[in-house]
């Protein structure tokens, strides 16, 4: 009995002092939250359920996304029209109105709807040409385009991606899934230094251009398809990521020392020395290809339904306009 009343009276201090420690951690855990500092969890037993405040968002990812969901006309003025040469934009009539470039719904022949170079809306700001009366809400609707990150240029109206398509011996520009089949063009744009098309500055995507440049009219800009702009005369990679095929060199053993067939091959490119014989031609790159890496417009027939094809690098200037944002219609 004697051991047993010190054992009672140390149960109970230990019981006191557990309590009195919860009490002296939960202490230090208010002190800190009522300080404005951030609970960093488990501080003690009391900081078990602390959460951690909200962490405030990314103000560029806010401003990408809202970029995303900009629209913009493409009003091709050419390089005549760009200013570029040191004269200012020339103005035309409404026999030469500035164009935009379209979208349409009308079937073309390769799998996809038809892209088209026609007179811009006429509430569209036009940069040089002049403009003529032609409000029409159908036809802004088919000039309403929105920009990524990649590059590509996606009809707003339909949520389809400019692609380039093989026509027999030419190729041409339309719309089609942005996960479907087909090449997803994916662009770049230029901006001359001084006027002068002899120095031209890489401005990234279009998306990457008006972003940093946070412009209402952004341009003049040279827009180029930045796999043609690289030399590569058909690409076929899926979104425009890579400029290369799905070109496999044949399964064997090779009588050289090392079994790497080449950096072509690495891109899913047959290597040009297989199928060519000049010199000029093993050079990499097609300057040929370069120099039509622009859009342009078809002939009045078009190509295999659309009308809108390769193009001279340096008449494929563009000024992108970027266009009101719509306040949606409260519910009934």
């Amino acid at each position: 009995q004697t051991c047993f009343v010190p054992m009672q009276i140390a149960v109970v201090k230990s019981i006191l002092f557990f309590l009195s420690s919860r009490v002296l951690f939960c202490d230090a855990k208010s002190v800190r939250l009522r300080s404005g500092q951030r609970p960093v969890a488990p501080f003690g037993c009391c900081d078990a359920g602390a959460v951690d405040p909200p962490v405030p968002p990314d103000p560029r990812q806010a401003a990408a996304a809202v970029l995303r969901s900009t629209k913009f006309a493409l009003e091709w003025t050419r390089l005549m029209g760009s200013g570029f040469l040191g004269s200012p934009a020339v103005t035309g009539d409404a026999y030469d109105a500035a164009r935009c470039l379209s979208a349409s719904d009308t079937p073309d022949t390769v799998g996809g709807y038809a892209l088209q170079l026609l007179t811009c809306e006429g509430t569209i700001e036009t940069y040089g040409a002049g403009s003529v009366n032609n409000t029409n809400d159908t036809l802004k609707r088919q000039q309403e385009f929105r920009l990524d990150e990649t590059g590509r240029l996606i009809a707003a109206s339909s949520g389809l991606c400019v692609r380039r398509m093989s026509c027999g011996s030419r190729f041409v520009y339309d719309l089609g899934s942005c996960d479907g089949p087909g090449y997803k063009a994916a662009f770049q744009v230029r901006k001359p230094v001084a006027d002068s098309t002899d120095r031209l500055i890489s401005l990234g995507t279009p998306f990457r251009a008006v972003g940093e440049e946070h412009c209402v009219t952004c341009g003049p800009y040279i827009l180029n398809e930045k796999c043609l702009l690289k030399g590569s005369s058909d690409p076929s990679g899926h979104d425009g990521s890579s400029c290369g095929g799905s070109w496999q060199g044949n399964p064997g053993w090779t009588k050289q020392p090392s079994s790497y067939i080449g950096d072509d091959a690495v891109l899913g490119v047959e290597p040009k020395i297989h199928s060519i014989d000049t010199i000029q031609d093993r050079l990499p790159g097609s300057e040929e290809q370069k120099d039509l890496a622009g859009l342009g417009m078809a002939d009045f027939e078009g190509l295999c339904g659309s009308y809108v094809t390769d193009g001279p690098t340096f008449d494929s200037v563009f000024v992108l306009h970027r266009l009101p944002q719509q306040m949606p219609v409260p519910a009934q």
